[in-house]
């Protein structure tokens, strides 16, 4: 019976038309899926994302302080261990190698709540159970409708009402936590502060350097935003479903963010759409920030382009609950026509992979 503690929470879904909303599947995801036609890349992007629920929730059953949540990781590891098993049987008949590790991007995930603790770690393992859930149920909604015939699609149209109730579950969840008041907790200090850049000759190449000390007065729609974020843009996509509001949203010091909560901040466009994620940073020879790298494209977190983000421009802004991220006046435009970061000769390309944003 314990498994089914959850029965009391997701009955709130159907009589909160706010919470209900929230179970959406975002656009973006929608149409990223829609990409996703072959049987390996459908494959490649599943079993990936099926071993990530599988290794957060072992983490979950042990630094989870809400039993709830424990719960809920106790069923992710038993659903998505069969879903497995399910998903190598219809590759093997196709004759379809399956992934068998993780990507760069979920080991840092891992890492990510494996560094967490206390509250902090139920409300970013929930947010991760989220947005995974969110994703894979487009995908495998709209490979089973328009993917590759054969035993593949045939698992992705078995397996998806299992991942919709998993999806109405994370969601039921994260609302119990919200109306519970976890506070978030600070995390001790894992690297040096980070500060702009203030050397002027380090900084002489970059485009930046001459751009104007004062921001340009915020457009009249963006008056509402919050302070010190990025005016809204009218070139920026529309607010899709699942869009931050940007008015619920307040700037964060950058003296007090340190290096390694960076690392998985989502990067914002001026309307509130997620279009990237933070998976590491640069430091100039003096050790003050000189680009942030944001994962964008790709589905998942797989195949996706690292883009070098000056740190000019930028502004942190965190939400209601503390989740911070980052708002820029970028487009998926720009990103996507952006040569990709390689760490490898950024130090004598950096003008050329140095994406520069007016401010």
């Amino acid at each position: 019976m314990k498994r089914y503690m959850l029965v009391a929470a997701l009955a709130a879904l159907s009589v909160s038309p706010a919470i209900a909303q929230n179970n959406a599947v975002p656009a973006a995801a929608q149409t990223e899926a829609a990409a996703v036609t072959s049987a390996q890349q459908f494959t490649d992007i599943a079993a990936v994302s099926n071993l990530f629920e599988i290794e957060s929730s072992k983490i979950a059953l042990q630094k989870a302080t809400s039993p709830q949540v424990k719960e809920f990781a106790q069923r992710m590891i038993d659903d998505h261990t069969k879903a497995g098993d399910e998903l190598k049987a219809a590759a093997d008949a196709q004759s379809i190698k399956v992934p068998t590790d993780l990507d760069d991007k979920h080991k840092q995930m891992l890492d990510q709540l494996n560094a967490a603790s206390g509250a902090d770690f139920d409300a970013a393992y929930i947010q991760m159970q989220t947005d995974a859930h969110h994703e894979a149920v487009a995908l495998f909604d709209q490979f089973s409708k328009g993917g590759e015939a054969g035993q593949v699609k045939d698992f992705a149209a078995k397996t998806l009402a299992t991942l919709q109730e998993h999806e109405k579950a994370v969601e039921a969840l994260s609302q119990t936590a919200q109306a519970g008041g976890a506070a978030e907790g600070d995390n001790p200090a894992q690297n040096t502060t980070l500060t702009a850049p203030v050397d002027q000759n380090a900084m002489a190449t970059s485009p930046a350097a001459n751009a104007p000390a004062a921001a340009p007065p915020a457009p009249a729609a963006a008056q509402n935003a919050a302070p010190g974020a990025a005016p809204a843009d009218q070139n920026a996509a529309a607010p899709a479903l699942g869009a931050i509001d940007v008015k619920t949203l307040t700037p964060v010091d950058v003296g007090g963010i340190k290096g390694d909560d960076l690392k998985g901040v989502e990067v914002l466009d001026p309307n509130g759409n997620k279009i990237a994620s933070i998976s590491d940073f640069v430091l100039t020879q003096e050790g003050s920030l000189d680009a942030v790298i944001v994962d964008f494209g790709g589905f998942l977190g797989i195949g996706t382009k690292p883009v070098a983000v000056a740190f000019d421009g930028l502004n942190f802004v965190s939400d209601q609950d503390g989740k911070r991220y980052l708002m820029a006046a970028i487009t998926k435009e720009q990103l996507d026509a952006q040569p990709p970061y390689n760490k490898d000769d950024y130090a004598s390309n950096r003008d050329a992979q140095r994406l520069v944003l007016s401010k």
